[in-house]
């Protein structure tokens, strides 16, 4: 076992090695076909055992020349390996699987629109093999490899599709939307799916992130559903009232007038919890007088008057879910010096 582990280190740090995680950050698969036929005669190793050792370090784990490509985003050494290679994308996906991490997730959620275009063919034909077993466990969100989320949730939850959207990847999200648009997706990378978790779809998520350009997209290309509620009963204006609370810019403000004059979500639902929960003046004065001309004539400050502190944080909502609250600021500061978007244009890819 000794010699066993000193070898696979001395693998590890030889120059060799050293210089294909070089290749492969470059990504230049001229210079890495050189070093691998260098390797498997250093190792004296044929070509497939070589394609399929775990020796490329990566954080707290170890990949194989295709799985440190997907890792990296380099699209040319990916593409040298699986066509001149022929190495195992199967092999790869495996030893993802074995430290529970989605090499698909991964990719969307790292942006890599050039691999995702290759990589979706093999993704589609290896699902029949694992349909079995994802229903005989209910459906499973496997990791990515960065687990943390400056949005406060935990990214595992959510499906490739909806870590795409997340980081705010609106071309991955179009890509995946167009990719299917005369088949039925899986749900994994299904722009529509209500997450089982928390209730969200792409939708909600590109409301939460107050992401201008993907709830445009979502709506005006992929005619995504947001008038659904999460699982604590929120629709988009109240998860957008309370992502405002954290960051007053005029980016909330166009999102929730667009929600409301475009898209049309009810603005009568909720419509107390959603002003008390709202800190920008303007956001506040524009909801009172659209609710005024539904019929409802109601003041936020009349409503804090009723109101005690601790009733409105009895309400059922996840604030862990957004970032920190922090003190607000009138919006009308922001505007002197933001380019306003019209929203009532359309957006091009």
């Amino acid at each position: 076992m000794g010699c066993k582990s000193c070898r696979s280190q001395r693998v590890q740090e030889s120059a060799t090695v050293v210089r294909i995680q070089n290749s492969i950050k470059n990504d230049d698969p001229v210079s890495l076909a050189s070093l691998i036929r260098l390797y498997c005669h250093e190792e004296k190793l044929n070509l497939e055992d070589s394609l399929n050792q775990m020796i490329l370090p990566i954080e707290n784990t170890l990949l194989n020349f295709l799985g440190y490509t997907i890792w990296l985003g380099s699209e040319k050494c990916y593409l040298y390996l699986v066509h001149k290679l022929k190495a195992s994308i199967t092999v790869t996906e495996e030893i993802f699987k074995k430290q529970k991490v989605s090499a698909i997730s991964f990719i969307c959620e790292k942006g890599f629109i050039d691999i995702l275009k290759h990589y979706i063919v093999s993704y589609i034909s290896s699902l029949k093999k694992y349909e079995d077993e994802e229903e005989g466990n209910d459906k499973t969100y496997w990791l990515s490899f960065s687990t943390s989320n400056q949005y406060g949730g935990n990214k595992k939850i959510y499906t490739p599709a909806q870590l795409a959207c997340l980081m705010g990847h609106v071309n991955i999200v179009y890509y995946l939307h167009t990719y299917f648009t005369e088949n039925i997706p899986p749900y994994t990378l299904n722009v529509h799916y209500i997450n089982e978790v928390t209730g969200e779809n792409c939708a909600l998520i590109a409301v939460k992130i107050c992401n201008f350009v993907m709830i445009k997209m979502l709506f005006e290309m992929n005619y995504a559903d947001f008038h659904i509620k999460n699982k604590n009963g929120e629709g988009a204006l109240q998860i957008l009232a309370i992502a405002s609370r954290s960051n007053n810019c005029i980016q909330y403000l166009e999102c929730f007038m667009y929600l409301i004059e475009v898209v049309q979500v009810d603005i009568t639902y909720m419509h107390e919890e959603t002003l008390l929960l709202l800190n920008n003046s303007i956001m506040i004065r524009y909801m009172e007088d659209k609710l005024k001309k539904s019929g409802i004539n109601i003041k936020k400050a009349d409503l804090e008057e009723t109101c005690s502190h601790d009733d409105s944080k009895d309400m059922d909502v996840n604030y862990k879910a957004y970032r920190d609250i922090k003190s607000s600021s009138d919006v009308s500061d922001i505007l002197k010096s933001s380019v306003h978007t019209n929203f009532a244009g359309s957006i091009k890819l």
